[in-house]
């Protein structure tokens, strides 16, 4: 690393400023001040020169200089800022053994390093219980005095590595020092060492593995092959210095046979006698050679698998070193290009809030900077590292409230079933072009809606008007009998069947979208031209198809549901005049002109639809696009014309957004987005300036999600309807679904899942709607509801619907 500078490097840019020669090159590590080059040990790190190698060698060498500050140009050490130096390496006192530990390691060391000194105090504590217990077992024997010194040698064994890792905490004194009680160990074991002394080593190593050094894997042969060598020493003491019986010396601890009779001993032997008559021989236990071999065999094994484990623990390190490494030199480089392109912007003056430097990062960049900024300081385990990994990627991906199908587990642990699995995905795997919205806001509303005084609606219609208006009445409740208003206006289907269907000249959409537009006061305030507003509504409701589902008075349902929503949610207040209006029109209008058929058919077919809005929202972009064909093409339609070109324009994308809401590829984008702002409802936090991350009613953007959320809702309103309405509603959609299942069959389609009318089984069907589709958007609602403290009986007539499907 020393001789970097010595290298010509590559041409500089011509934005970039010369490169000052105090600095070195940057290999993918970072900046080393020239002067601190020296202090690096080659033997010390041989596994860095590595990783520097492996970086210079994958990553493009860049030469940058710190951005200077405007206010000192001229510092100490040969004109450059300190500040901006990388802090020179410098060395601490040599370890144990004469190695010599940089402070500038610490960082990666503390990733790897454990508590090794308290570790060995257990270690000492438990080989004292191991004494004990085989003693008692009867497999060695060690006399009373012999416990206290091999406890001061344990202590002072301990004491000396404390003093030694006070000075250098990288040095490997506690392995090398626990030799010295491990001889006491041996040879108090004797013939059982052969198990014992396997653990010794098993325990050392280990603890010893959590040193972090990096040169750890010539230590681990060094303790290897010191610990053979102790062994074999003890070995030869125990069979060839005291191997007779005479030599049984107090030096070492002695075995007792079992009771015998003393007139039957040997003079030779040494025997205790226990009791008149019955002696025991005294003999020294001893391993076998093959024991021995069997024991040295698996010292050499286990010493396969620790050098295995500590390379995997080096390289884990150094990787983690490197990426911390290559995210400083990232986070250099960005911090000069901003440099750069805010000295390039045009500087503004003043006190205002514009004035000053653009921030040209986006919140997304921040975030993702905030998390390496995170991952580079903090001591994290691997689970943590892995997990800010995923947080990573997924905060890099274009799908950050997309679900993960894949992942099988739903909330609760409850498997997804495959068939729901399948319809979900072919409902939601749809691309879809970003909205965004802009606009002026008009007034807000500050009074409630009115009741209905003089009803428009009656002198156009010659349908039983007193039914009408007593029914129309009703449209502040949940329960508001739309079937009723088809029956009433003459209009619907021409038999339970759905054999053949047809509309009268009298519609239920025409009458409440009148209903509506007198209850909100939209005539004399916006001065419309009742005529035309007639029209238009006449219109769009013949614009309708004949279909089961998505007709005008699934249209209509959807229409009073946004009602219900604004009227009975405290909402007026909330919501601007022009807002209100878009979300009638919004309503009445999002399904205009439906096919029968989904996005996925169309698409998958080549539909023209499927080819004009490039595969992307394609239902939705038509119903947007026929509902102003209709008001701007159709002569006396236009009840909007009359009104500003600008007030215009943010009318249309208030309409335009919530009818591309009700795309179901964007279903759980819209839940997490509003979930996010719910739950932080109330948050006031943030930096000077900045609001809070829970819903801003004053924020256009965050008005708009809500009225986004309420159209969604209205449009799979009938799950949380009475249990009646429920299944007339399941049952028109189910045979709309197997419409399209017989087109598929007919064209030689494969049919999609839960249109074949002949393997569907409905209950399955409508549970797994609601479970995956309707519940999560509605407990989205309840949280937003419960942080206004308001009750809303959909949510329950959602769970109780739920469970008679599931019956």
């Amino acid at each position: 690393m020393s001789e970097t500078n010595e290298r010509p490097g590559p041409p500089v840019p011509a934005r970039l400023p010369p490169v000052n020669p105090s600095y070195t090159r940057i290999s993918g590590l970072g900046m080393i001040h020239e002067s601190s080059t020296a202090s690096i040990s080659s033997e010390r790190f041989p596994r860095s020169a590595l990783v520097v190698n492996s970086l210079a060698s994958s990553t493009p060498e860049i030469l940058l200089q710190p951005p200077r500050e405007p206010q000192n140009e001229k510092h100490g050490d040969g004109g450059n800022n300190p500040s901006l130096l990388s802090p020179p390496i410098s060395k601490q006192g040599s370890n144990f053994f004469g190695d010599s530990a940089l402070s500038d390691m610490s960082e990666m060391t503390d990733i790897v390093r454990g508590p090794v000194q308290e570790l060995m105090a257990i270690h000492y504590i438990l080989s004292i219980a191991f004494l004990v217990i085989t003693h008692f077992a009867r497999w060695t024997f060690v006399y009373a005095w012999s416990f206290p010194i091999y406890i001061y040698n344990c202590f002072c064994v301990l004491e000396i590595s404390r003093m030694v890792l006070a000075k250098n905490d990288a040095s490997m004194a506690p392995l090398y020092l626990s030799f010295i009680p491990f001889i006491h160990f041996h040879l108090y074991l004797r013939g059982s060492h052969v198990v014992l002394s396997f653990t010794w080593y098993i325990s050392i190593m280990t603890i010893n593995l959590q040193n972090g050094i990096v040169n750890l894997g010539k230590h681990v042969v060094i303790a290897t092959v010191a610990f053979l060598i102790i062994s074999g020493i003890c070995l030869v003491i125990e069979k060839f210095a005291f191997n007779d019986q005479s030599q049984i010396l107090s030096f070492r601890s002695t075995l007792y046979s079992e009771t015998v009779d003393c007139n039957t001993l040997d003079s030779s032997l040494t025997y205790r006698i226990i009791s008149p008559g019955n002696c025991q021989i005294a003999f020294a236990a001893t391993s076998t050679d093959a024991e021995e071999f069997t024991f040295g065999s698996a010292i050499l094994l286990a010493y396969i698998c620790i050098a295995t484990l500590q390379e995997y623990i080096h390289a884990y390190a150094a990787q983690l070193l490197e990426r911390s490494q290559n995210a400083t030199v990232l986070a250099q480089h960005n911090k000069l290009l901003k440099s750069r392109m805010h000295s390039s912007q045009p500087q503004r003056t003043g006190d205002g809030p514009g004035d000053g430097p653009l921030d040209l990062e986006s919140p997304i960049g921040k975030a993702i900077r905030g998390v390496q900024a995170l991952q580079m300081r903090q001591r994290m385990d691997a689970d943590t590292v892995e997990a800010l990994d995923y947080v990573m990627n997924v905060l890099s991906s274009n799908r950050l409230f997309a679900p993960d199908l894949e992942f099988g587990k739903v909330g609760g642990g409850v498997t997804v079933d495959g068939d729901v699995r399948s319809w979900l995905n072919t409902m939601l795997a749809q691309t879809n072009a970003e909205i965004t919205e802009s606009g002026t806001s008009a007034s807000r509303f500050k009074n409630s809606v009115k009741r209905i005084s003089s009803p428009r609606y009656q002198k156009i219609s010659s349908v039983n008007e007193t039914k009408l208006s007593l029914l129309l009445e009703t449209i502040d409740d949940w329960d508001f009998d739309l079937f009723e208003l088809d029956r009433i206006t003459n209009c619907g289907y021409k038999n339970e069947s759905f054999a053949s269907y047809h509309f009268s000249s009298a519609t239920p959409l025409y009458h409440l979208s009148m209903a509506i537009f007198e209850r909100y006061d939209f005539f004399d305030e916006y001065e419309f031209d009742e005529k035309t507003v007639r029209k238009f509504f006449k219109t769009l409701e013949n614009a309708y198809n004949p279909l089961p589902y998505h007709s005008a008075l699934h249209a209509s349902d959807v229409l009073q549901a946004m009602h219900f929503f604004i009227s009975n949610f405290e909402m007026i207040d909330t919501f601007k005049r022009d807002e209100i209006l878009a979300a009638m029109i919004a309503a009445a209008v999002h399904d205009v002109d439906h096919s029968g058929f989904t996005n996925a058919y169309l698409i998958a077919s080549s539909n023209p639809l499927a080819l004009r809005y490039n595969d992307t929202a394609v239902l939705e972009n038509h119903h947007c696009a026929k509902a102003f064909e209709i008001m701007t093409n159709q002569e006396g339609c236009n009840f909007l014309g009359r009104l500003p070109n600008d007030r215009f324009r943010v009318i249309r994308a208030n309409i335009v957004s919530m009818v591309l809401a009700t795309d179901m590829s964007n279903h759980f984008e819209f839940i997490a987005k509003f979930k996010i702002k719910v739950n932080s409802m109330g948050d006031s936090s943030g930096g000077p300036g900045e609001k809070g991350t829970g819903l801003d009613f004053d924020d256009a953007k965050d008005r708009q999600l809500i009225l986004n959320i309420f159209i969604k809702c209205g449009d799979i309103s009938n799950a949380a309807k009475s249990l009646s309405v429920c299944k007339e509603w399941a049952s028109r959609i189910m045979e709309e679904f197997f419409m399209q299942g017989d087109e598929e069959r007919k064209n030689a389609y494969p049919v999609s899942m839960f249109m074949d009318r002949k393997t569907t089984f409905i209950p399955k069907c409508q549970v797994g709607f609601v479970d995956y589709i309707v519940l999560p958007l509605y407990e989205a609602l309840g949280a937003f509801l419960n942080a206004k403290n308001l009750q809303f009986i959909g949510l329950k007539n959602l769970i109780s619907n739920r469970d008679f499907w599931k019956e």
